[in-house]
């Protein structure tokens, strides 16, 4: 099962974005988060510092499984910048390098579900004492394959942000390990049939909930928007 990365990738919500790293207790790592930072990195005590951007991405397999079939007849006009969406609405979107060999993908996107879940999830990770009182979300997002060459390491959900009812940005939290309250579908790869779905963990604070859903295609443009509720 895939570790989430190491260095947590910043998307703007309002001003700016909060984001979080959780590392298993055996490496004696932290979570922390900070509104002023764009990102986030945290290695295990002792350990050398680590790199301010993602590591680069491993080279393809020699002899990589079969690539998932990819429907020549699916609808591929990309959904504008601004639109905004009720939960479990799809939206085609383009992802720039998510591909083999930094290729771009073109996919289906359709967030299935919000989950509240709670702090006693992560026994196991060494979360900070500031961060006990938050409530985590789990939010599964699923994803069809319309054009491009797959990677068999996808990460595919690096853009998506979560909001509360009150716009603020929630703490987009990496995992350094596995949570079995929220894990990818399949764990690596695609299916035969081109689609996956991967979960990725948000905190809010106590009181709050997750409220929309951010996808962020490009800098300085304007999200495409879930809403879990009509306001």
């Amino acid at each position: 099962m895939r570790n989430r990365r190491l260095v947590a990738v910043a998307v703007a919500v309002t001003t700016a974005s909060v984001t979080a790293t959780l590392t298993g207790c055996d490496g004696g790592g932290t979570v922390d988060g900070s509104a002023a930072s764009p990102s986030i990195t945290l290695p295990p005590s002792g350990a050398p510092p680590a790199p301010t951007s993602p590591p680069p991405s491993p080279s393809p397999p020699a002899s990589p499984s079969p690539s998932p079939s990819v429907s020549s007849s699916a609808p591929l006009g990309i959904t504008p910048p601004g639109t905004e969406l009720l939960m479990g609405e799809a939206a085609v979107l383009s992802l720039p390098g998510a591909g083999a060999d930094g290729g771009d993908l073109t996919v289906l996107i359709t967030p299935q579900a919000v989950e509240q879940g709670d702090i006693a999830d992560f026994e196991g990770f060494e979360v900070a004492e500031e961060h006990t009182d938050d409530t985590p979300y789990y939010v599964t997002v699923g994803y069809e394959l319309l054009a491009g060459e797959p990677s068999e390491e996808p990460e595919l959900s690096n853009p998506l942000a979560a909001a509360t009812g009150e716009g603020d940005a929630a703490a987009k939290v990496s995992l350094l390990g596995s949570l079995p309250a929220c894990a990818d579908d399949p764990a690596e790869g695609w299916t035969e049939d081109g689609t996956r779905t991967e979960c990725e963990v948000f905190f809010v604070g106590s009181g709050e909930r997750v409220a929309s859903l951010l996808w962020y295609a490009a800098p300085d443009t304007a999200p495409v928007t879930w809403r879990l509720e009509q306001e």
